[in-house]
């Protein structure tokens, strides 16, 4: 067994440090490539020979074919620098060398893990990745069902289809059982036993908890009906899938007001409306608030509105935060003991699920809190978050990107459900997809039950290959997850140690003021800049506005000519309202000006995702570089900005 995980064997590196390596491992991934087909009949004929490549046609079309190769790697220049520590904006950096060369290899051989048919290899992969991901959620891996997407958006629409199909699958149940008697036992959320004809209202039936609602489909098409009951279900009236959501109760989704913008995308795709998205609000940190969601509840209850699904969040895309899921857990068992009624708890950790690794020993156990400040920076110390991490167990099903803090090339999203049971909600066969290649693992004929139809077998060969490598705990991503933790906390520290800024303008003193508008669960963190003195949020927004194009990157520019890149968002007070209170208060900001509809808060928003900064004169290096040239910047844009009079 390795006995420690050194990262800088997994990244190419800044300056392509492993270039040597990477090239040997792509050129042995090539060569067998080649090998492999050349072995497969042999005795076949060449398709093309030395005379074919002679021909004029043919070398007209390989100068065509070099030329605009050329004139792709030249355009390519101009791309983003993920690669380096100096870009600190978006979720994305350098990549895990086994996942690039996992796809890269792969790629070769173009798969296409939506039938088996065509991706033997592959979707069997697919299917153990799954199960890697179910295993570090806390969930077991053989109950569960999990499988790559394109991204956490289409993670998130399927996540909404599955719980909306299961939860109203419940209405078909009891008026078939009805029209043929037949009695259909039932838990209620708060642990009685009824049977499906006592069950009097839809409010009721829609209210059943996740296991009671899986159990009941079970045992439904478990009896012996005499006659083809699929097709009785799939014709009934009020079978959502035939007939769509006419002649349904609508149900409600809650949701906290900092959510990724694919919730209100998956609500009206299916047919559920973005109206019946209800925000819970969030407090200083971006977290939901529980006492909120508490009261919204309470009062969906009284009005007998169902709730579909409460919807929490494990890394904001926008902030980061980490949404307190134990507490939200303990609601949900609060609400099914007092109202007998349940919901589904679904989690957004597209960003922030990689990050439960950490959290977990060798032995994929959930280890101690002082075990875990003892791995990361000091001053991570929250113990909301390590019990949010913890209670991630607890939920439903879980969006997780490993393109994200994966460090798996792009589209690799993922979704991942507690109970496999859940499969058939979303059932939907291709006459032409017979599965006629067999698989010992009924899982793998992935195709029928998801959203996507074509998908990469390339991206489930990245993971597969990045998660045999690399581990799934404390000695492996973990490992890897903590670099960014840590230095996320340094640049904490630092934004908070250049407050204020003294800056001499035109023989002038001016101090500019920074305000930090999160702890950082993760490792993403917003800030924003005011000149000390002013009360107006307009003038405020104008600094940091042209702040944030000095610090963004631009095509118009040589890569090179940017020194530190950062991104940037717009925070609304329809979004965050109270939330921004203190952080203005403190700015000098006249709050009446904020509370008003359509106001924002421009901010520059740095991730930290970069794994490279774990030495201590690198980290010193490049945080000690950033600090001067985001002095400097900001003493430009003041100085030309005509903020001073």
């Amino acid at each position: 067994m390795r006995e420690k995980l050194d990262t800088n064997a997994l990244f190419l590196g800044p300056k392509a440090e492993n270039a040597d390596l990477f090239e040997k491992l792509m050129m042995d991934a090539f060569r067998d490539h080649i090998f492999w087909r050349r072995n497969f009949h042999p005795e076949d004929p060449l398709a093309l020979s030395q005379t074919d490549k002679r021909s004029q046609p043919y070398e007209e079309t390989v100068d065509v074919f070099q030329s605009r190769f050329y004139e792709l790697l030249s355009k390519l220049k101009k791309s983003v620098p993920y690669h380096s520590p100096r870009y600190i904006g978006h979720m994305i950096s350098d990549l895990l060398m086994p996942a690039l060369l996992g796809y890269l290899s792969t790629m070769l051989y173009n798969p296409n893990n939506v039938s088996y048919e065509s991706s033997p290899v592959t979707s069997e992969m697919e299917i153990e990745v799954g199960r890697d991901l179910a295993a570090m959620m806390g969930f077991d891996p053989v109950k569960s069902w999990a499988h790559l997407t394109s991204g956490g958006t289409v993670a998130n629409i399927e996540a909404l289809w599955v719980i909306r199909n299961i939860k109203y699958f419940s209405l078909v149940a009891k008026d078939i059982a009805v029209k043929y008697q037949k009695n259909i036992e039932v838990q209620m959320p708060n642990g009685s036993i009824k049977s499906i004809l006592e069950i009097e209202t839809d409010f009721e039936l829609l209210s059943l908890s996740p296991e009671s609602l899986s159990e009941l489909a079970f045992k439904f098409f478990e009896i012996d009906w005499g006659f083809n009951i699929e097709q009785e279900v799939y014709k009934h009236k009020r079978n959502i899938s035939h007939s769509g959501m006419s002649d349904v109760p609508t149900s409600k989704i809650l949701v906290p007001s900092s959510k990724h913008y694919s919730w209100p995308k998956a609500a009206e795709i299916l047919g559920i409306g973005r109206s019946n998205i209800i925000p819970v609000e969030v407090d200083e940190n971006f977290r939901m608030k529980s006492s909120d969601l508490m009261e919204k509840l309470k009062v969906l209850y009284e009005a007998k509105s169902p709730v579909l699904a409460v919807i929490g969040i494990v890394g904001t895309t926008e902030c980061g935060s980490v949404d307190p899921i134990d507490e939200i857990v303990a609601i949900r068992n609060n609400y099914e003991k007092e109202y007998n009624s349940s919901f589904y708890i679904h989690l957004d950790a597209a960003y922030g699920g990689y990050a439960r690794s950490l959290f977990l020993d060798e032995n994929n156990e959930f280890r101690a809190f002082d075990e875990i400040i003892n791995t990361v920076d000091p001053s991570w110390t929250d113990n909301k978050v390590y019990k949010a991490f913890e209670a991630m167990k607890d939920v439903d099903s879980v969006t997780i990107d490993p393109h994200k803090l994966g460090y798996i090339p792009y589209p690799a999203g993922a979704i991942v459900f507690r109970d496999k049971r859940v499969k058939p909600a979303t059932l939907c066969k291709a006459p032409y997809i017979n599965n006629t290649t067999k698989s010992d693992d009924e899982d793998a004929y992935i195709g029928a039950y998801i959203l996507e139809g074509s998908k990469s077998g390339a991206a489930a060969a990245a993971c597969w290959l990045a998660h045999k490598v690399v581990p799934l705990n404390k000695n492996g991503y973990g490992e890897i997850i903590s670099i960014p933790v840590n230095n996320a906390a340094v640049f904490y520290e630092l934004l908070e140690s250049l407050n204020p800024i003294k800056l001499n303008i035109d023989g002038k003193e001016v101090f500019v003021e920074t305000q930090i508008l999160n702890r950082p669960d993760i490792d993403i963190l917003l800030y924003c800049f005011n000149i000390k003195g002013n009360t107006s949020l307009d003038q405020m927004n104008r600094i940091n506005s042209i702040l944030i194009d000095e610090l963004s990157f631009s095509t118009d520019k040589v890569a090179a000519a940017h020194d530190f890149v950062v991104s940037s968002t717009d925070l609304g007070y329809e979004i965050y309202g109270n939330a921004l209170n203190k952080a203005l208060n403190q700015l000098g900001i006249d709050i009446n000006e904020w509370q008003q509809d359509g106001s924002i808060v421009k901010v520059l928003r740095s991730s930290i995702v970069t794994p490279f900064l774990k030495k201590d004169d690198l980290k010193e290096y490049y945080w000690n570089n950033f600090s001067v040239s985001l002095v400097q910047t900001i003493e430009k844009v003041v100085k030309e900005g005509g903020f001073v009079s």
